[in-house]
């Protein structure tokens, strides 16, 4: 029993891995990769994802926007170890093409009522390869020829803003459903083929406000409370002949199910724009993520009472700083950020997980807007994302990730 319950365990830590792979922040966008800091955003309709009290100040109309981005990435995990036997890297450079982002707003006077769908983490694939097999969880043994990764975690937001005061502070509030998919397949020494399904669900809300003394300057406040969300895991087990466990073989389908609770996605943003000139603006952002948990209560195959209950994850909150510009040219209005994410060690990083690195990183993004008329928005920017290296379980394993990102979008009034 303690062997299928450190089973159980594995395959859940697979689950758990796949949850950050591109969880570069929040929310992202062609917008946002131009120039990361968009906390105060008033000018563009993109404001409905960052800053949706500062809505109000766009011309009366409705908006569309649509927008993509594609990831190029290289993760490395570099593996060392007495206990291994070889000193060779397993290498991910699998692209995601498609990670949209949509929103919906119609502003009239002093009010504003907007939706948005964004893809908030997730969108891509993690896959590793190595014949001679992977140790990525050391301490209970097992070897991985083959482990790929999918995430894919969506969130749909609707809310209203209303303008206060001749506009000068302007209030919003909504509410958000956040939808996560993840899966892992894979190859082990310990059976001839696993897969893991997770699928939840959950609601939050948020609440924000936009001051605007002048028209050079405003602040922007966001909070968003933790998201819980809840569903189900399944972890199956194809085995083989030689594949077991306390001298059992395991012959056919083993299937683990297990209710899963998640809390996360809570934040609060600060942001200030400001305009020394009417061409240049300059927007300062600060982001807080708080501290997020997931629990798992195992269940036998078919049961309805646990036989297993346990926390295994819990992560220390995490922060981002962001500092961008952006200048108008007419038509053409190019724009630069740069933005410093910090995280903190979790638990996940003392079982080994190389395909979840969790690192802090720089990100830097330039772009440009192309505005021929006042009905037309097109956004297309570039950023390089510089991640600090990570190490867990004693230095045995090695971190390293490289991403490029491209974003293009358009927006459109009627």
């Amino acid at each position: 029993m303690k062997r299928f319950i450190g089973i159980g365990v594995f395959l859940l830590a697979l689950t758990v891995a796949s949850s950050d792979v591109f969880a570069w922040s929040l929310k992202r966008g062609a917008e946002f990769i131009k120039n990361p800091s968009r906390c105060a955003t008033i000018n563009t309709v993109d404001a409905a994802q960052y800053n949706p009290a500062g809505l109000i100040n766009l011309q009366d109309g409705l908006y569309i926007y649509l927008g993509n981005q594609a990831a190029f990435k290289k993760y490395t995990c570099q593996v060392r170890g007495l206990s291994i036997g070889y000193n060779r890297d397993a290498v991910d450079t699998s692209a995601a093409f498609l990670s949209p982002n949509a929103t919906l707003a119609y502003v009239i006077g002093s009010g504003a009522v907007f939706a948005t769908f964004d893809v908030i983490g997730g969108g891509g694939t993690v896959s590793y390869h190595r014949p001679e097999g992977i140790n990525f969880v050391s301490m209970l043994g097992q070897k991985m020829s083959r482990v790929s990764f999918y995430e894919a975690k969506t969130a749909i937001s609707v809310g209203v803003s209303y303008g206060l005061f001749n506009d000068k502070v302007s209030l919003s509030a909504g509410i958000r459903y956040v939808m996560v998919d993840r899966s892992a397949t894979g190859n082990a020494n310990f059976a001839r083929a696993f897969s893991v399904e997770a699928s939840l669900a959950g609601w939050t809300g948020f609440v924000g406000i936009n001051i605007q003394p002048t028209d050079m300057f405003n602040i922007a406040v966001l909070f968003q409370p933790t998201a819980r969300l809840a569903g189900e895991w399944r972890d199956h087990l194809v085995g083989q002949t030689g594949s077991a466990y306390n001298g059992q073989q395991i012959l056919g389908l083993l299937t683990f199910v297990s209710h899963q609770q998640e809390f996360e996605d809570g934040f609060i943003s600060v942001g200030a724009g400001i305009r020394p000139m009417e061409a240049l603006e300059i927007q300062l952002s600060f982001k807080y993520g708080f501290s997020a948990e997931r629990r798992y209560g195992a269940y036998n195959t078919g049961g309805t009472t646990p036989s297993v209950s346990y926390e295994n994850y819990r992560a220390r909150p995490e922060w981002d700083l962001a500092i961008g510009f952006e200048y108008s040219l007419g038509l053409v209005r190019p724009s630069l950020g740069v933005m410093l994410s910090r995280t903190s060690d979790n638990t996940r990083t003392n079982l080994g997980q190389p395909w979840d690195p969790g690192l802090s990183s720089t990100f830097v993004g330039l772009g440009v807007s192309i505005v021929p008329n006042d009905t037309l928005r097109i956004d297309l920017g570039v950023a390089k994302v510089f991640y600090a290296e990570g190490s867990a379980s004693g230095g045995e394993f090695t971190y390293k990730k490289d991403v490029w990102l491209i974003g293009y979008g358009i927006g459109l009034r009627f």
